[in-house]
């Protein structure tokens, strides 16, 4: 699909570090992503599971993948501490109004976006 180099052109490099939520067929561009000794973090699995992986790429590149949990409340709070400082920023392909529900949901399952698509409930 090439968003992973959209990814870097929009972010003007390869990110250090990639988390990611959904796993799935998507795996290996998480792997042609990241930077050099960068860090996939995992916490689940909504796409099921990765297709084949490139184990080479892995180890030349020298990438570190970890899985891990939600963690506790104490890293929550840390989390949200640094998105309100500005430290993480999500990447959002779009908003759209609640009205326009169903388009978000057909976006969703066709998976083109670059990003989060936000469904806005105040409009």
């Amino acid at each position: 699909k090439g968003w992973e180099k959209e990814l870097a052109k929009q972010a003007g490099r390869p990110p250090e570090v990639i988390i990611d939520s959904a796993g799935g067929p998507d795996f290996n561009a998480l792997v042609l992503a990241v930077a050099p000794a960068g860090r996939i973090v995992i916490y689940g699995a909504t796409r099921g599971p990765a297709e084949k992986i490139e184990l080479p790429r892995l180890f030349f590149k020298q990438i570190d993948i970890r899985g891990t949990t939600m963690g506790s409340d104490a890293e929550f709070y840390e989390m949200l501490k640094l998105v309100a400082r500005e430290k993480v920023k999500p990447l959002v392909d779009r908003v759209l109004p609640l009205s326009r529900y169903a388009e978000a949901d057909q976006l969703m399952e066709k998976g083109d976006q670059m990003g989060k698509i936000v469904v806005d409930c105040r409009k």
